[in-house]
């Protein structure tokens, strides 16, 4: 049932990266002798290019999902076993090949624009026409022809990291909200199936830092403002992950403690909220997209804890390098 098996990024959020998936909708256009065309080319691309020689993926276009959707209701109903009923879990396009033709004599014309899926960007456009005798060869090496630039396109991942920290030493505490931007991680490598790896980084601070002190001293402006970073790898069928924040990740406070003149001595650096240490790290995405980060570096039970949740969806594709 196409549209239905598990792979690439799917409507629950489930990620098998380094495979574009493709949908080619209906044609329109054609008349006269070619007017059978308008659905007969889109089946026959459609059929050419189930293997196109990279990791790729021909998934339901918008009219068979409209037609599968009674069913999958259907097998909601009480009348099929829960233990068997499908479940809608369509896999999401990553890229729309929608067609323009024209009859033109005895050649049919044709333009088909690669669309990005999501964001509705026309990626490019591939034309030229087809003759009436020889016209199932001619649709074979425009079958091709779409296949390598399909191949061409690899996805680009939004990884956005969301929770709190804590933090405990002997001489005070912190708790905090970690404010970090959504990252884009852009393919950096690639083999002759598709990409196989993507970096991003984006800035990264804490936010509502209250430091409770347990001396006599007390803790004041806290700061902190750095990035933090990943690098995703394929792992066969899923995503690893090994992700990090540079040293303005770390949050810290300055220390005033009072003075035998009656005044304070001020020392800075003293560290709040951190991502130090916090797992796992590197890391396989489970496949509904979305890891839980927890704990943080820890010596004679001081040290730092966070509760994190990182979430990693595909957002665009883009031209591989």
């Amino acid at each position: 049932m196409p549209g239905a098996r598990a792979a690439y990024t799917q409507e629950k959020g489930g990620i098998n990266p380094g495979k574009v998936a493709f949908a080619v909708e209906e044609f329109s256009g054609a008349t006269g002798e070619f007017g059978v065309m308008n659905g007969g080319l889109s089946d026959l691309l459609g059929t050419d290019l189930v293997s196109t020689g990279c990791r790729t993926a021909e998934i339901a276009n918008t009219a068979l999902r409209r037609r599968l959707e009674p069913v999958i209701e259907f097998e909601q109903s009480a009348y099929v076993d829960p233990a068997t009923r499908l479940v809608r879990n369509f896999i999401e396009p990553d890229i729309q090949v929608h067609g323009s033709l024209q009859t033109r004599g005895n050649r049919l014309g044709y333009a088909l624009t690669l669309v990005d899926a999501r964001t509705g960007t026309v990626l490019e456009t591939i034309s030229g026409s087809l003759p009436y005798n020889g016209f199932f060869e001619a649709e074979e090496i425009l079958a091709k022809r779409v296949a390598r630039r399909l191949c061409a396109y690899g996805e680009v991942f939004e990884i956005t990291l969301t929770g709190t920290g804590s933090a405990n030493f002997a001489t005070h505490s912190a708790t905090g909200t970690l404010s970090a931007e959504p990252m884009t991680a852009k393919p950096t490598a690639r083999d002759a199936g598709g990409a196989t790896n993507w970096e991003g980084s984006a800035p990264v601070s804490w936010t509502d830092v209250a430091v409770a002190s347990k001396t006599e001293c007390v803790y004041e402006s806290p700061i902190s403002g750095g990035a933090w970073s990943a690098k995703l790898e394929r792992a066969g069928d899923a995503l690893k992950i090994e992700w990090g924040g540079d040293q303005g990740s770390s949050g810290t406070a300055t220390v005033a403690c009072p003075d035998d003149r009656g005044g304070y001595v001020r020392i800075a650096g003293q560290p709040t909220t951190a991502l130090i240490g916090s797992e796992p790290n590197p890391f396989l995405l489970p496949a509904d997209g979305i890891q839980p980060i927890t704990g943080g570096f820890k010596s004679d039970g001081d040290g730092w804890d966070n509760t994190l949740e990182m979430k990693v969806k595909t957002i665009r594709v883009q031209p591989l390098g």
